[in-house]
């Protein structure tokens, strides 16, 4: 494992821990898109099927687990948890719209069709390759109903964590470039769907910060009684107001 790779996997760590920390510390999922996070559970579970048939080194199975679990970790807090916070409303986009022609995609253009007889190959393997091919496909796009919902609400909650799912795949592509140089090693189906989603977070990280930057004032004042209210469930509403020593009394 060279650099890059191993800089990119930390990067990409850090993102999901950034925006399990922020809806901790906020105690909302607003501005969050569940499908996005739903649809990135979906690409690690895909992916990583070789975890019951393939042992590379303790690092390789320990991200793969780490990587499905915080998502539905992420997940948990977005539907469970936070899920009174949850912005559903806004949350509209089709992600069938994503996952369908990722889905056709995959079985026309993956590697086992490029081999010579492949139709004689293990089946197994076959369909592992086709999901592996899909969670590429797929996570190339799943970012779209994040843009969709940030869009409608203006909300800049994701911002730190698209700009460091921008950076991972940067280093992504350095280590595909660097393999290619040093190892004559080529992986178009990654190298390809990594630049574009490279593309489309760097757009995305832009039309957050553009639309957050220009966002009434008085709606960014919302969002702190929003935050605030949904800690009430969680606190004291003194707590709330900072008056620690004046609790609501109950009512009947």
């Amino acid at each position: 494992m060279n650099t890059f790779l191993f800089i990119g996997n930390l990067v990409h760590l850090t993102a999901f821990l950034t925006l399990i920390y922020e809806i901790i510390r906020k105690k909302s999922a607003a501005g969050i898109s569940g499908k996005t996070q739903l649809l990135l559970t979906i690409v690690f579970i895909c992916r990583y099927t070789d975890l019951i048939n393939l042992y590379i080194s303790f690092y390789n199975t320990f991200m793969k687990v780490t990587f499905i679990t915080l998502s539905m970790t992420t997940l948990y807090m977005i539907y469970c948890k936070y899920g009174h916070t949850y912005d559903e409303r806004n949350d509209t986009f089709w992600d069938s719209l994503l996952v369908i022609p990722a889905a056709v995609l995959a079985i026309c253009v993956n590697y086992y069709v490029f081999k010579k007889n492949w139709s004689e190959q293990d089946p197994f393997y076959l369909v592992q390759d086709i999901l592996w091919t899909f969670s590429i496909y797929l996570e190339a796009l799943a970012i779209i109903p994040q843009h969709f919902l940030s869009r409608k609400t203006g909300d800049g909650t994701v911002l730190p964590y698209v700009i460091l799912l921008g950076v991972y795949r940067s280093f992504y592509i350095m280590n595909w470039i660097f393999r290619y140089l040093t190892q004559n090693h080529q992986d178009l189906i990654s190298t390809i769907s990594g630049s574009v989603q490279t593309v489309i977070l760097f757009i995305v990280a832009v039309d957050i910060y553009r639309r957050k930057e220009e966002r009434p004032k008085w709606q960014q004042i919302t969002d702190v009684f929003t935050v605030e209210a949904a800690k009430v469930g969680q606190q004291p509403i003194s707590y709330v107001f900072g008056e620690k020593e004046m609790d609501c009394p109950e009512t009947a």
